[in-house]
């Protein structure tokens, strides 16, 4: 079981499905379990439930080099889908009279070849050409309808097949080897992963700030020779949006919060639009209609505006009329923050 391999250096919060993905009755299956994609299955990169937590990182090669076993050059050689997807459930509290258990880790692994070590810690024994499992912190669910949803960790989304990556890994107490640091451990070289770095352009924020992971590529680059494509040409990022219920109420009693990533420029007249429900498929209840926020209208970096509510059902959606994106986003499925 891939239960003890560490994803990132988690601090104070973790995020907790309650949702259809995330919660099974008591007693039907056990506290580990895979999840199978069948082949007809819509593997579909927009169906994504985002979580978001505080975590702390290492922002530099001495840090990480520190805190990890391994830093690797290599590629996956599995497509997503025939990867293997697990999932850890908490065990049910005896004296909680709620009959449902709820997810506390999902992941994925699959096979990783590697072309390069970089750098190892003293008892490991990695080497040039070989294939081993890699795990990651990325989850899957599938509906009755064989629709995808993968669950993705502060923006740490799945390394694909065939791109080359640097990757840092630690290994856990079964062997098993997994990626640290979330986004800021798994660096595209060859510049055909567009999720690599989402809304970033080269490594930079609008305003011609490096982000802290460019930073890493520039010291990866210095340290060991590493060269790294430009990202490109992708399609527009995807619409992003999360929604928690609090560990604790807000000084103002509220207890949840629904944060979407929007774009600019906006038009001076869009409105943002929040729906939720109990079912992923509906039927939908308006809980938010409230004007974009300014620096979503004339600002040039990506924003998040976030509505907070005093409860929410197991699902959000939002759209934003007169602007963009004027559809309505999939479906994202509630957190539980402990």
């Amino acid at each position: 079981m891939k239960l003890s391999v560490c994803f990132g250096l988690i601090a104070l919060t973790l995020s907790l499905c309650s949702c259809d993905k995330g919660v099974k009755l008591s007693g039907t299956l056990p506290d580990y379990e895979t999840v199978k994609i069948p082949a007809n299955a819509n593997v579909s990169s927009t169906n994504r439930v985002h979580v978001d937590a505080m975590m702390s990182y290492a922002n530099t090669l001495a840090e990480a080099t520190n805190s990890f076993d391994a830093i690797v050059l290599g590629k996956p050689t599995q497509n997503f889908a025939s990867r293997v997807h697990g999932v850890r459930y908490l065990p049910q509290d005896p004296d909680d009279s709620d009959t449902n258990q709820y997810v506390e880790s999902e992941w994925s692994e699959g096979t990783f070849q590697i072309e390069r070590v970089l750098y190892q810690k003293p008892g490991h024994s990695l080497s040039a050409g070989q294939t081993l499992p890699i795990v990651e912190p990325v989850g899957v669910a599938v509906t009755a309808t064989s629709r995808v949803l993968k669950s993705v960790i502060e923006d740490c989304y799945e390394i694909k097949q065939n791109s080359k990556y640097i990757l840092f890994i630690g290994r856990g107490t079964d062997g098993t080897y997994g990626t640290d640091n979330f986004n800021r451990g798994r660096f595209n070289t060859d510049g055909t992963d567009c999720e690599d770095e989402v809304g970033i352009v080269n490594g930079m924020y609008p305003n011609g700030v490096k982000t802290d992971k460019q930073k890493l590529r520039e010291e990866l680059t210095a340290q060991y020779g590493i060269t790294f494509a430009p990202i490109g040409p992708c399609a527009a990022a995807q619409p992003r949006i999360s929604a928690m219920i609090l560990g604790r109420p807000r000084p103002d009693g509220t207890t949840a919060y629904v944060r979407v990533r929007i774009t600019p420029p906006q038009p001076g007249n869009s409105m943002l639009q929040i729906e939720q429900a109990y079912n992923s498929t509906g039927p939908w209840t308006q809980i938010a209609n409230v004007p974009v926020i300014a620096s979503a209208q004339s600002g040039t970096t990506d924003v998040d505006q976030t509505q907070y509510f005093r409860g929410l059902d197991r699902w959000v959606r939002y759209r934003i009329v007169n602007g963009n994106p004027s559809a309505w986003s999939d479906p994202v499925a509630v957190t539980t923050g402990l």
